[in-house]
C-alpha cells in the first residue's frame, strides 16, 4: 500500500511541476518586453506594396537625413536629425516624427515629434536607457512630400548613477 501511495505522489508531483513550468513560461512570454510582436503587422503586410512605393518615392526625393544622439538629462538623450534636400539645401518647416526602440526591447517604443531648432535641424529629448542597437523609424512630411527611412545604430549609453555618487 505504501509503494502505491509513493508512486501516485511521484506522478502527481511530476504533473504539478509540468503545470507550474507552463505557467512560468506563459507569464514570461506575456510580461517580458523582449517578447514583442510588430504593432499593426497585419495591416503593414496587407499594405506592403503601398509602403514599398512610399520608400521608393523617398529615395527619389534624394533627401539626406543625418542622425545624431548626445547626452541630455538623466535617462534621456538628445535626438537630432539634420535634413537636406537633393541640392544640399536644408529642408525647412517639415513635420518630423520618429519611433525609437531598442531592438532587444521592441515592445517599448518611444514616439516623438521633433521641433525645428535651426534650418533643417530637428531635435527632441528621447528616453534611452540601454546601450545596444537602436532602431529609428523616421517620417518627414513637407508640403506634399513624404520621406520615410529606418535607421539602425549601435549606441553606447553610460549607466545612470544616483546623485552624489562618483565613478
Amino acid at each position: 500500500m505504501r509503494a502505491k501511495v509513493t508512486w501516485i505522489s511521484i506522478i502527481v508531483g511530476i504533473l504539478a511541476l509540468s503545470v507550474l513550468s507552463y505557467a512560468v513560461l506563459i507569464f514570461a512570454a506575456l510580461t517580458d518586453p523582449s517578447f514583442a510582436i510588430e504593432e499593426n503587422y497585419e495591416a503593414k503586410a496587407a499594405n506592403w506594396n503601398e509602403l514599398a512605393r512610399e520608400r521608393d518615392k523617398s529615395d527619389r526625393l534624394g533627401w539626406t537625413v543625418t542622425l545624431a544622439t548626445t547626452p541630455a538629462e538623466r535617462d534621456h538623450r538628445r535626438l537630432e536629425l539634420t535634413v537636406t534636400d537633393s541640392h544640399g539645401q536644408p529642408v525647412r518647416e517639415a513635420t518630423v516624427a520618429v519611433e525609437a526602440l531598442h531592438v532587444a526591447r521592441a515592445a517599448d517604443i518611444e514616439r516623438v515629434s521633433l521641433a525645428e531648432e535651426a534650418d533643417g535641424v530637428y531635435a527632441v529629448p528621447v528616453r534611452m536607457r540601454r546601450s545596444g542597437i537602436w532602431e529609428f523609424r523616421i517620417r518627414i512630411e513637407q508640403g506634399g512630400d513624404v520621406y520615410v527611412q529606418t535607421h539602425r545604430e549601435k549606441l553606447l549609453i553610460p549607466p545612470i548613477r544616483p546623485p552624489g555618487t562618483t565613478s
